[in-house]
């Protein structure tokens, strides 16, 4: 019966021939996940996950930053690889964090970052850049003449908190070099750029 209808998400769908009306469905249902920023394959994140993000957090930028992400247990969401293994995490429906399947390496969103900075040692993981240079000059990489320092335990390869000399965030990016390396260097990259913040 023509009159008939079939409800979804609040529209109302003329009944039909099947083809038709699982179509119909079909793009409301695109039209959900959309609107949600919700796909297939994204599930809340579980205690396994959490452990994940706990350890892996605290190897990389110290314990302060995994105790951090605890605070976060209600709200974040995983997608997957093939394997099971933990792709990227949401919050808000936005990437907060990324998962480097061979590394294992966590990187950053800036809003990550931006959460995360003030729960890390302030001798951990930073270089400390000239803040006007930075401002004025530099777009895709950190060069040795603005550098100003460098903590101890960074080396090539690892996430780094790009900030000024009082400490202020500007940016996160991924360190070229080690500590030991940029003694006496006076030109060359240090670091990428990965998300500015300033």
């Amino acid at each position: 019966d023509a009159a008939l209808t079939r409800r979804r998400s609040g529209v109302q769908v003329p009944a039909g021939p099947p083809w038709f009306v699982m179509c119909i469905c079909s793009i409301l249902l695109i039209l959900d996940r959309i609107a949600w920023g919700i796909d297939d394959d994204m599930r809340k994140a579980g205690l396994l996950d959490f452990s994940f993000l706990y350890s892996q957090l605290s190897y990389q930028f110290g314990k302060g930053v995994g105790d951090a992400v605890l605070k976060l247990i209600d709200n974040l969401y995983v997608t997957r690889y093939k394997g099971g293994s933990p792709r990227a995490f949401f919050l808000n429906g936005k990437p907060f964090f990324n998962v480097n399947p061979k590394t294992g390496i966590i990187t950053l969103s800036k809003e990550a970052a931006t959460f995360l900075f003030p729960f890390v040692d302030k001798k951990c993981c930073r270089i400390i850049v000239n803040g006007k240079e930075y401002i004025t000059h530099t777009k895709g990489g950190i060069l040795a003449p603005i550098v100003k320092g460098i903590t101890r335990d960074v080396r090539a390869g690892k996430e780094v908190f790009i900030v000024d000399e009082e400490d202020n965030l500007l940016a996160i990016g991924k360190a070229l070099i080690g500590a030991h390396e940029l003694i006496g260097l006076r030109r060359g990259e240090v670091a990428k750029i990965r998300r500015r913040i300033k």
